[in-house]
Formats: structure tokens, sequence, C-alpha cells
């Protein structure tokens, strides 16, 4: 037998140089549908994790409610399940908190003690125990303010009207979560 019999006739190979097969185009089309997959798929799961990031204040910002909402919370605790008085609210949760920087507003460079209040307690909650509160993860306890001081309570009302960033405001709600509140949602808050 001839040792080129095994290979088609005229593809020019032989036993020596076998013949090399072109991907098809059919082959390449598939092999970068493969490829686009696996880049959207990537984009898809990485994409939710940057596209509502709050930018870096946003984050601090986030973290500072949460933290004053705990201290309200480690407060109640201590008090028979009593949220703070509205009127002495920041004093009377001051020994729970690490440091007054919490407090204060950081939407721009001056350092945290000479930049004004940032967060307001909701005066209906204040003296009220935690669990006669309705709707505790949708009713907002402190939030941000433009009018806000030592010691500010008020209602939802003084929240401002263009939300202070990225249109919207940072809440802690009575259960303990906080989260970023956009202004399109600001109705749902109770």
């Amino acid at each position: 037998m001839n040792e080129t019999s095994y290979y088609p006739r005229g593809t020019g190979a032989s036993a020596e140089t076998p013949a090399r097969r072109t991907p098809s185009t059919v082959a390449r089309l598939v092999r970068a549908l493969v490829y686009g997959a696996i880049i959207l798929v990537a984009a898809a799961i990485l994409w939710p994790v940057h596209a509502g990031e709050p930018n870096r204040a946003g984050r601090i910002q986030l973290s500072n409610v949460k933290q004053v909402g705990m201290g309200a919370s480690m407060y109640a605790y201590d008090s028979d399940d009593v949220l703070p008085v509205a009127n002495r609210w920041m004093d009377l949760i001051d020994p729970y908190m690490k440091d007054e920087s919490y407090f204060h507003c950081l939407r721009n460079d001056m350092s945290a003690t000479d930049t004004p209040y940032e967060w307001v307690f909701r005066r209906r909650l204040g003296g009220k125990t935690r669990s006669l509160v309705e709707a505790p993860k949708e009713t907002a306890m402190i939030f941000d303010s433009d009018v806000a001081f030592r010691n500010a309570a008020f209602e939802l009302q003084a929240m401002p009207k263009g939300g202070i960033y990225r249109n919207g405001d940072y809440v802690c709600f009575a259960d303990g979560h906080a989260r970023f509140v956009p202004l399109a949602r600001r109705g749902t808050l109770k």
C-alpha cells in the first residue's frame, strides 16, 4: 500500500507532511461568540458591583450614618429598648460612639470637627420603645439634613428637597440598617 493513500488526494499531504486544517468560517464565528459570551458574563458579574456604588464620600457617609444608628441602637438596648429622647439624642448616644466625627458633615475638605453637623433624629421616635415602632424596616430614624445642628430633631420634611448626595440621602432606619435612599423612593419612607 502506498504511504500517501491515507491522505486525501489533492491536499499535497504525504506521510512526512500531514495536511494542516484551517479553521472554517463557522468555527471562527463560534469561537468569537464564545469569547464574547465570556466577556459579557464577566461584565454582568462585575457591573452591579460598580453601577450603584457611591463615591468615596458616599461610602463614608453611609458608614457614618450606620455608626450613629448603631449608637442609638446600643443606647436603646441599655435603656430597656427605649430610643433616645429627641432633643438630647446626640448627647445620649455619644458614650456609644468612637468619636465625635461621625456626627459631622464630610462634604468638603475641612476637618471633621470644623464642619457642621450632618444628621437629624426623627422627632416622633424620640423616647419611644423600639418594639412599638410600626414597620421599623421602612421607618427613617436618622437622616441627612442641611439644617442640622447638635441634637437636631425634625420630621422628614427637614430632608433637603433635592437630596444631598447624587439625588438622594443616606438614612438609618429604626431596625438599625442604613442605606442610600434615592429621591424617587423617598415617598416610601414611613
